[in-house]
């Protein structure tokens, strides 16, 4: 347990530096340490993958949802309306909102954001064959596990927040867009 005003660095403690100094790490338990650090980034990329395909996934479907209930909405009440000048400010608003559904939605989908999460076989090749080889297997593993894939990450990471944004605006317009056509039916239906 750390007591306030400790560091979580073990050099830092005094009861942590007696310890490291009576427990040395092997090459064996370097290896494992190393491959469970690159294996925890990976699982970060995949999470990354996942949460970017789920909010893509998620959208269409919310999307397809409103498509559908405004489509039926406004083919079923307003068949016979008379058209006022409410009705065509009501019916613009609903149109514009759904112009920018469907903007923020071709914004989350399309590979407008760029995202890392897969290592390339001929970056990978480099490490082993290029002008600059990694001494070993696990000193390129290290490099992986240190600079790579935390870069990626944290590339990763802010693209994310721009899809998150994106997605929410997905999800409001979506509602809007479904709110302003159910008060327009509501408003006009006979």
């Amino acid at each position: 347990m750390v007591r306030k005003g400790e560091s979580l660095d073990p050099r830092e403690n005094d009861e942590s530096a007696e310890l490291s100094a009576a427990t040395q790490w092997t090459d064996d338990d370097r290896r494992e340490w190393v491959q469970l650090s690159y294996n925890a980034g990976l699982e970060t990329l995949k999470a990354q993958r996942e949460e970017i395909a789920g909010m893509r996934q998620r959208a269409i479907m919310f999307t397809a949802f409103t498509i559908t209930a405004t489509g039926f909405l406004v083919g079923t009440g307003l068949s016979t309306t008379a058209k006022t000048g409410a009705f065509f400010a009501w019916a613009t608003v609903g149109t514009v909102l759904f112009g920018i559904l469907a903007a923020l939605l071709v914004a989350l989908v399309a590979p407008l954001i760029q995202f890392k999460f897969v290592l390339l076989p001929d970056a990978l090749m480099r490490w082993l064959e290029g002008t600059n080889p990694a001494p070993s297997r696990l000193i390129a593993l290290r490099q992986l596990a240190l600079v790579t894939v935390p870069g990626m990450v944290k590339f990763n990471r802010q693209r994310l927040s721009v899809a998150r944004w994106f997605y929410r605006g997905v999800l409001v317009s979506a509602v809007l867009t479904l709110a302003c056509w159910v008060t327009v039916v509501w408003m006009f239906a006979q």
